[in-house]
């Protein structure tokens, strides 16, 4: 008689776990992971001008020669002044010297003007008309030399951002379709109950090399640097993602 009892006891003990087991049921981790694509939208230029081979060979400067440069100067500073992608402008100009047996000999003038300009796809137009502006400006002084500025395409932190967030939400989606996948595997309803996105990597900016525009002529007389030839980057992102089924 105890030995049946006994039996009974335990058979409702095994009975109640396995019950319990199938109410609780059961989670199941795994990753996700996918590579977004991020196209540049910040073009960088750096454009610079410089003494005129005139000016470099020139030692006397009268007054107002001086008064001329620094006019040139102000009307090219005010022209850029105008655009708000680009900035600097503070420039020097000093006594160009040349050394013949330990003895310096004044020669001439050098001038030194750096600018840093970061714009979008959009200004690129304004940025054409721009540099166009300041080279005739000062190819007119005769003392000024325009360098032509390259473009280069860089990634900006809102790419970057909103790339994340396009990434984000594919995760997410797939995380869903997941849930139903595994509802219909394991006959038990699952649902989604977390996610934990991995730190992304830090995308180091890219330089792309610049092409011209159809149409483009080395001849002509107006200035339009190319349009860098942009190319997609990868930014993997990856999540943990959690489920739980019973």
């Amino acid at each position: 008689m105890r030995i049946i009892l006994l039996s009974l006891l335990l058979f409702f003990s095994f009975s109640l776990a396995k019950s319990e087991e199938s109410l609780e049921g059961f989670t199941l981790s795994r990753e996700i992971s996918l590579q977004e694509k991020v196209t540049p939208s910040r073009y960088l230029s750096s454009p610079s001008l410089r003494a005129s081979e005139y000016l470099r060979n020139k030692p006397d400067l009268t007054s107002a020669e001086k008064a001329q440069i620094t006019q040139a100067l102000n009307q090219i500073l005010d022209r850029v002044s105008k655009e708000k992608f680009c900035k600097g402008g503070s420039y020097s100009i000093d006594p160009l010297y040349e050394f013949n047996e330990g003895r310096q000999k004044l020669i001439g003038h050098q001038l030194f003007l750096n600018l840093s300009c970061t714009l979008k796809n959009e200004e690129i137009a304004r940025f054409n008309a721009l540099i166009n502006d300041i080279d005739k400006m000062a190819s007119g002084s005769g003392f000024l030399l325009f360098s032509v500025p390259s473009l280069s395409a860089t990634l900006s932190s809102e790419d970057i951002a909103m790339a994340k967030e396009a990434a984000y939400e594919k995760i997410l989606a797939l995380a869903l379709d997941k849930a139903k996948e595994y509802s219909q595997i394991a006959l038990k309803k699952c649902s989604l109950i977390g996610v934990e996105f991995d730190s992304t990597p830090s995308m180091t900016p890219r330089v792309m090399s610049a092409r011209l525009k159809s149409g483009d002529s080395m001849e002509s007389s107006a200035i339009e640097p190319g349009v860098p030839l942009v190319q997609e980057e990868d930014l993997p992102i990856s999540a943990q993602v959690t489920y739980r089924c019973k």
